[in-house]
Formats: C-alpha cells, structure tokens, sequence
C-alpha cells in the first residue's frame, strides 16, 4: 500500500514544521468558563498555570499542599482559584462543587510526584506508597475521580508520557523499533511507571466524557525553550521537550478542544525553529484512531532522524546517561547499561 495513502496526517505535519512562525501556540482569548488545573505547583503544572493566566483565562488550581502556592509567582493573581485535593482522597465538598463549572481539566498531577521543592526522602517514600497499589489506584483512580465530578461537558486534557505502550508490545516489534523501545525508561519501566500511565490513560478513555492525552518525551529543563513541536503518533517518539513548552501544548489543546477530543498523541520539539502561531491545525491533523503498522514504521524512521545528539542511537543508553554523554564515550549516572540503579533513579524525579 503506498504510504501517501496510508498515513496522510503525517505528511501534513511535515509540511507544518517547515512553516516559520514565533508566535505564541495559542493567542490570549478570555473565557468566561474557568479552567481546572490538578497538580498546580508541580514543576508541569505550575507552568501550565502561568501560561493560562498570561493567555486572560480563569483558573481554578488543584493542589495536594497550599502551603506550596505563596512561592508561585501567580499566587496572588486575581483570575486564580485555589482549592486543596490530595487526589489519593475523596474529593471535598468545595472541589466537586468547583469543577462542574469548568471548562476543561488538564490533568498534570502523578502519584510520581513532580513537586520541585518535594524533598528526595518524601519523593521516594511517595514512590513506595505507589508501588505497594494496584496500578489501577492512583493515577487512574484521580484522573477518573476529577473526570467525573467535572461533568461529560468538560474536556479533560491528561499529561501521559511517551513509552507507555512499549513495555506491552511483542518482541518482534521491540526489536523492529529498536530506537525507541529499548531506551532506558521503557527497557527498566521502574516501579511500573509507564504500566500506571497507560492505567490512567485507559480509565479516562473509558468514562463518556472528551478527553486528549498528550504524551511527551523525555522533559528536560535544560532543552530549549520556545522550540517547534512535532506531534505523533503511535507510541514512537523519542527525544526531549521543555517543561515550558509542554504546558503550552498543554493549554493549547485545552483551548481547541473541537481540533484534539478523542486523540493520543506524543510530542518532542526541535531546537532552532519558532513554534507555531497557532497548534490547533496540527491537532486537527492527527487522527481520531490508531495509526496502522505502515505508519508508526514511517513515524519511527522519521523521528528517529529528530534523535538528540550525534549517534543517533537511543537505544545504547543507559538510564542517566544523556545523548551528548553518549556522544562523548561517557556512561549514566545510575551505572552502566544493563546494571542501573532504578531505586536511585526514580527517587529523582
């Protein structure tokens, strides 16, 4: 079957990553309908939170400890609602009745907690407490609760992660794509980190409410901000994404529900080229269904090519180890390939 036919969304995702633009992804529009943020002091969602109120809409944070908002720079901000849930809890009264009145719910909380100022001994206590549950219990479990309560007229825009269904294909397609499910995180999957996203994934797919799940690559503060994303889909990216930039993908798919309800798709961006005046076209161009076999193997040989560093070889990395060590002969910071300390690993992020 020729792959013009098969897989028209990705060649019309190409053509858009050669548009030059360096406007922001979604232009400041006011809404009258607040938007819900769970995980609002994390290190994903206090961006997103900031980016939502730059852009004149009114927020309503979620947060597990209010004592975390007084050093957020938006805490004072008079289009912002605060309101404490621990999402491993029953939802209280002033929650449940906040959130029929949203718009949309983007979803950046973890039972992996991403809170910057969490403490690495909380952090791997919290992890342990993640462990010892069925994966169906957190992540699942609060995107559900909060998807629920917000109503079937609420869009739910849930932060996933690439890799999650990689650890669950069959051999012959691990060693067929290589590049990206024989990288550190989906060759390890500690603490079964992908296993409960995709848990979480599946829960909101299954409620009668529109959802998207964006899943990014690896997130590195350190990767430039302001770069061109690069949307997929098929489970076959690979490389890095700023925080920053996430919550704009973020808050653009929360502002074009119409353009991404019903879709999965992941996301890296390109260093050197401006990200789009608008992201709602690239949405619009990803499809409602999985992709086909032919096109997440055009996927694959394509981002492959979009692989940081020189080697262009992810799949000889060992956990810790970035591109550029790789480049350079040097090995991960957890141990070497094949001999990683995950406990230590995962007590970091």
């Amino acid at each position: 079957m020729p792959l013009h036919n098969s897989h028209p969304p990705l060649l019309f995702l190409l053509l858009l990553l050669l548009l030059p633009s360096s406007l922001p992804l979604s232009a400041p529009i006011a809404v009258s309908a607040p938007i819900a943020v769970s995980g609002a002091t994390g290190r994903v969602g206090s961006l997103v939170v900031s980016s939502l109120l730059a852009s004149n809409a009114t927020v309503l944070a979620l947060v597990r400890d209010p004592r975390r908002v007084s050093g957020q720079p938006w805490a004072d901000h008079p289009s912002l609602t605060v309101l404490q849930a621990d999402l491993l809890k029953p939802l209280p009264a002033p929650v449940l009745e906040a959130l029929p009145r949203v718009s949309s719910l983007i979803y950046c909380a973890s039972g992996f907690t991403d809170a910057s100022s969490t403490s690495a001994r909380s952090r791997l206590s919290r992890l342990l407490r993640v462990a010892l549950r069925p994966a169906s219990s957190v992540d699942a479990a609060a995107v559900e609760k909060l998807a629920v309560a917000a109503g079937p007229g609420a869009h739910v825009v849930m932060c996933s992660s690439a890799g999650v269904t990689r650890p669950g294909w069959s051999e012959e397609k691990k060693r067929s794509l290589a590049g990206c499910a024989d990288i550190p995180i989906v060759r390890l999957n500690p603490f079964k980190i992908l296993s409960l996203k995709l848990s979480a994934e599946d829960a909101l797919r299954a409620l009668p409410c529109r959802s998207t799940v964006v899943r990014p690559a690896g997130l590195s503060d350190a990767h430039p901000s302001g770069s061109r994303p690069v949307l997929s889909q098929g489970d076959v990216a690979v490389g890095r994404i700023s925080r920053k930039d996430l919550a704009g993908v973020l808050v653009a798919c929360a502002r074009a529900p119409d353009a991404c309800e019903g879709k999965t798709f992941e996301v890296l961006t390109v260093p050197g080229l401006p990200p789009p005046t608008e992201l709602a076209p690239q949405l619009a161009a990803l499809s409602r269904e999985p992709p086909g076999e032919e096109a997440v193997a055009a996927s694959y040989r394509l981002l492959q090519q979009l692989v940081p560093g020189k080697a262009l070889a992810p799949e000889r990395l060992a956990l810790g180890q970035t591109y550029e060590k790789l480049d350079r002969g040097e090995g991960g910071r957890f141990g070497e390939r094949g001999r990683e300390n995950t406990g230590m690993a995962i007590s970091e992020r």
